[in-house]
Formats: C-alpha cells, sequence, structure tokens
C-alpha cells in the first residue's frame, strides 16, 4: 500500500524481524536495478523501517508510527533497514520537536557563533580560526551540532542553516577588519547540499561584496563525503570561488573516499587529518603512521596540513616533528567568543619572539594563553 508520496507498506503475514529484513534486502536489491523511463535508466534508493505485531504494538496506528520511528533511525544512521527498538519513539518527537524549532530558531536569529583558532606549527602564531554554530533551545538548553546539523540536513533546513552561519561570520570579519592583529583567515563550514547548490558561489561572492571582506581570508571547508556526492557540482561551485580567491579545506579527511584524482581535479588548499587520527598519534604506531602519510600526500600536491582534534603536548611535539603546518584542538583553545578571540590572538602575539626554526616547536605550550 503507498501511504504518502515516498512511503510504501508491505504487510507480511506470520513474519519474523529475520523474515521482514530478509525481504527487505530483496526490495532494496530488486529497487536498486533500477527504473526503465525510456532511454534512462533510474536506480532507486530505499530506505525500511520493520515493526512487529504483537511485540511492539497491537493496532495498525502504532505498528505504522512505529515503522516510522524505525525508518527515521535508519535514515539517520545511514542503514538501508532497521527494526523498531522500544523507546524509540521519545527520540523520535526529540527529532521532531527540534527540526520544527530549528527552522524557527533560524529565521529568528537565535543561533550563535564560536571561533576555534589555528595556530601556525613553525612559531606557535595565531594563523586563523573556524566558525562553530551553536543553539541554545529555550526550553531544552544547549543542543550539540552533532545532535542539529543532521537534522537540518534531514529536514531541508540546511541551506538556511548554512546561509545564516556565513553572514554572520562574515558580518564578524567586517568588524575585525580595523583590527590588525585579526587579519587572520576565517574557515566556515558547508555541507554536501550547499556544495551542489548553484546559488552558493554568487551568494557567497554577493555577501563578500556587501560586507567588504576580503575574499583571501576566507576558507570553506567541506568534507570527504560532500566531493563524492556529487563532484562535478563541487568542482563548478569551488571553481567560482577560487576566481575571486577563497580557498578550500577538506575536513575530516581520512575518514571518507575521495580519491587522489579527485583531490587533484578539485581546487584544494588545505587537509584537515581527522581527530580521530590526532588524538593518539603520540601513542599509536599506526595512526602516527597514517598523519605522516596524509602529510606527505597533501605537501606533495601542494596543499597544507591542518590536525584537528591536537589535546596534548606530545600530540603537538609529533605533529611538529612530522611536518604539520596548523593545529587545532583544546590544547590551543576550546570554541571561544569573537571578544575572547581577540584577547586570545592578542596575547599570543605578545608571547612570541622570533627565534631560530630549529627551536620553533619549543615555544610555550599553546594552551597556557
Amino acid at each position: 500500500a503507498r501511504t504518502s508520496t515516498d512511503r510504501f507498506v508491505v504487510l507480511l503475514a506470520d513474519g519474523s524481524a529475520d523474515k521482514a529484513q530478509m525481504i527487505a534486502r530483496q526490495l532494496g536489491s530488486a529497487l536498486r536495478s533500477g527504473l526503465q523511463l525510456g532511454a534512462v535508466d533510474s536506480p532507486l534508493d530505499s530506505t525500511f523501517g520493520i515493526s512487529l505485531a504483537p511485540e511492539h504494538a497491537d493496532n495498525a496506528a502504532d505498528l505504522l508510527r512505529r515503522a516510522e520511528v524505525a525508518l527515521n533511525d535508519a535514515r539517520a544512521s545511514a542503514r538501508p533497514s532497521l527494526v523498531y527498538v522500544p523507546g524509540s519513539d521519545e527520540r523520535f518527537r526529540r527529532r521532531l520537536e527540534l527540526s520544527a524549532d530549528l527552522r524557527r530558531a533560524i529565521l529568528a536569529n537565535e543561533m550563535s557563533l564560536l571561533f576555534q583558532p589555528k595556530l601556525r606549527v613553525s612559531d606557535g602564531a595565531v594563523s586563523g580560526a573556524e566558525a562553530l554554530v551553536r543553539w541554545h533551545h529555550p526550553k531544552l538548553g544547549e543542543i550539540s551540532p552533532v545532535e542539529f546539523v543532521p537534522l537540518a540536513e534531514a529536514s531541508g533546513s540546511i541551506r538556511d542553516l548554512t546561509r545564516w552561519v556565513m553572514r554572520a561570520a562574515l558580518q564578524q570579519a567586517a568588524a575585525w577588519r580595523s583590527l590588525p592583529e585579526m587579519q587572520i583567515d576565517l574557515a566556515i563550514n558547508v555541507s554536501a547540499a550547499d556544495l551542489v547548490d548553484p546559488e552558493l558561489g554568487n551568494e557567497v561572492v554577493a555577501l563578500l561584496a556587501e560586507l567588504h571582506v576580503p575574499s583571501t581570508r576566507i576558507v570553506l571547508e567541506i568534507t570527504e563525503g560532500a566531493l563524492v556526492q556529487d563532484a562535478a557540482a563541487a568542482a563548478r561551485c569551488m571553481a567560482l570561488l577560487q576566481a575571486i580567491g577563497v580557498r578550500f579545506a577538506i575536513d575530516d579527511f581520512g575518514t571518507g573516499h575521495s580519491s587522489l584524482s579527485l583531490l587533484q581535479r578539485l581546487p584544494v588548499d588545505l587537509l584537515k587529518v581527522d581527530r580521530s587520527f590526532v588524538l593518539h598519534a603520540h601513542e599509536h604506531d599506526e595512526d602516527r603512521e597514517i598523519v605522516a602519510s596524509t602529510m606527505g600526500l597533501a605537501h606533495a600536491l601542494g596543499m597544507k596540513v591542518v590536525a584537528e582534534g591536537v589535546e596534548h603536548q606530545a600530540s603537538w611535539d609529533v605533529l611538529a616533528s612530522l611536518g604539520c603546518d596548523y593545529v587545532q584542538g583544546y590544547f590551543v583553545s576550546r570554541p571561544i567568543t569573537a571578544d575572547a578571540l581577540v584577547a586570545f590572538v592578542r596575547d599570543r602575539a605578545q608571547s612570541i619572539t622570533p627565534r631560530p626554526v630549529s627551536e620553533q616547536r619549543l615555544l610555550r605550550k599553546p594552551g597556557t594563553a
């Protein structure tokens, strides 16, 4: 039965969870083989949520609702199918509530930005900062970006969220323009949906012109997954912005599926090594080798390397010995307000004195600023 635009229900008599998942796999495989529309072969994606009677409910309405809960959980975890887990209803209701409230919060300008500094390893100076969006819900308090950003992507609010972050970040960059010490790079995150949006490039160009922000100070951070989804569309958007001086960083590098040929074709300036490799690089040989190999690859392609998730002096020392260009993490600074960032930059500038290159890795600990 078809219950809505893209929702279909399959009723199995005398079915178990194992049988339902087997049928889901068979249906998914059949759909992936494609639908022939004239000369065009269109593969179809599908996700399945499964509920069982009487284990999960004894009436049709509750069974359908709990199958929908399982479907949303499957989509959120990028799995082809999931069986309903008792107690998931509350999480589902929270997601629905937050999705609706998030759209309202963006339109009402209720979000805020924090900034996490990045240090240049060679001399310990602040080279830039990453703009990070935050949401303080009036009833639920602080909502983690780990929770609300995927909600924005799933609900279609991600473009509105990115546009809010872009304008707020560039407005802050414009406010810093009169401060000589704040001539640093500003990194802004964009999602896969943003990168394939044909209007993104023109909107960024217009914002930079409106706010008189130098384009060469802006770095857009994108994930590997965003590149893989539609490399051609990403390349068009990136080429437009690169032409005016905007730079690009690949975020969480090492966790996606980008190929070397893709990195060579796209105008990427920086690779950010994922924190999962950096965190234990000082104690695990395997992680250290991954970081070293990534740096070698990036430098061979003419890119700089940012190590994120630096939380120890030992991590800093290892990264410095490997030739890392920039570091970011709690050892340097937690995300801070715009005013606190100005004070942080000034303090770093006052604490740094010129040193021979051989001594530069012995600068005082970043975390003491």
